[in-house]
C-alpha cells in the first residue's frame, strides 16, 4: 500500500515540479516548483530525519523548541551544528504555531504531524506549504522518510534508509528467534521526567525484545515515581532525548517518591 502511495503521490524530477498528494489531509495535492531550501519542522524529530535525508540542517529556519533540547544534550550537537541557527520563537513545544512568527521566515515547507489539524489549517489559510506526516508507528517512521525524501527530491536516499532499517529489523528479530520470553531483558522507557512508555513505542520495544513492566498501565504514557522504578528493577533504562532527568538522577535517587 505505502509503494503504491508514493509512486502516485511523487513525481520527482529535477526539471518538473514535485507533487505531494496528502492523502492524510482530504487527499490534497501540494505542488513545489522547486526543491524547498527554507524548511520549518513542527514535530520534534523532524530535524533527525531532514538530517538523515539531507546530510546537514542548514536549510532548515525554524524547528520546535523540544528539538533543540534535544539537540543541545546529545551527539546531535556534534552531527549537525547548523541547527543551532534555527528560529525557535514561533512554535511551543507542544507544537502550537505562531503564524505571523513563522511567516517572518519565509518557509517553503513545513512539515507538521497529521494529528495538528488546527495548526495545519491556520498555517494553510496562511498560504504555507504544509506537509503533515503520521507518527508513533513503525511504518509510519519509513513512510515519513520517503515523503520527506520526495519533497527534497532524494528519493533513492530515502529508499535507502528504509531499507537499512528493514535490514536491521530482520537481523534483530533472526538473533531473536531463539530467545526465551524469561530470558528478555525488562526495559523502562522515560520520555520526559518520569512519565514511562506504557504502550507509546511498542513498535520498537517489542521488536527489539524487550519486555515492558509498564505495559499493564493505562494509556499510553503514564507517570511514575522512583518506588515504583524499584519495585520493576529494570535491566535497562531508556531516557528520552527530550527529558531534563540524567542517568545520575536515578541512579542517586534524586527523584521524589
Amino acid at each position: 500500500e505505502l509503494e503504491n502511495f508514493l509512486k502516485m503521490a511523487a513525481e520527482v524530477s529535477k526539471e518538473y515540479p514535485v507533487v505531494i498528494s496528502q492523502f492524510l489531509q482530504n487527499t490534497k495535492e501540494i505542488e513545489f516548483d522547486a526543491v524547498p531550501e527554507r524548511v520549518a519542522t513542527v514535530g520534534k524529530p523532524f530535524p533527525s530525519i531532514y538530517y538523515a535525508i539531507e546530510g546537514a540542517t542548514d536549510n532548515i529556519v525554524g524547528c520546535n523548541p523540544s528539538s533543540i533540547t534535544a539537540y543541545n544534550e546529545s551527539v546531535l550537537k556534534d552531527m549537525y551544528p547548523q541547527l543551532e541557527n534555527a528560529e525557535t520563537d514561533w512554535c511551543t513545544k507542544d507544537s502550537t504555531v505562531n503564524v505571523e512568527e513563522l511567516l517572518k521566515l519565509r518557509p517553503d515547507v513545513v512539515f507538521i504531524y497529521s494529528t495538528n489539524d488546527k495548526e495545519i489549517e491556520k498555517m494553510e489559510n496562511a498560504g504555507l506549504r504544509v506537509v503533515a506526516l503520521r507518527s508513533a508507528e513503525l511504518d509510519s517512521v519509513k513512510e515519513n522518510l520517503q515523503i520527506m525524501a520526495a519533497v527534497c527530491q532524494k528519493e533513492e536516499r530515502g529508499e535507502q534508509l528504509v531499507q537499512y532499517i528493514d535490514e536491521g529489523i530482520e537481523e534483530v528479530t533472526s538473533r531473536l528467534a531463539d530467545v526465551s520470553e524469561e530470558d528478555k531483558p525488562t526495559v523502562v522507557e522515560l520520555y520526559s521526567d518520569m512519565n514511562v512508555s506504557v504502550k507509546q513505542y511498542d513498535h520498537w520495544m517489542i521488536p527489539s525484545g524487550a519486555k515492558n513492566p509498564a505495559e499493564d498501565l493505562t494509556g499510553k504514557m503514564a507517570e511514575v515515581d522512583m518506588e515504583q522504578m524499584l519495585l520493576w528493577n529494570p535491566d535497562i533504562i531508556y531516557i528520552g532525548n527530550h527529558s531534563d532527568l540524567m542517568p545520575s538522577d536515578l541512579l542517586e535517587n534524586k527523584q521524589t517518591g
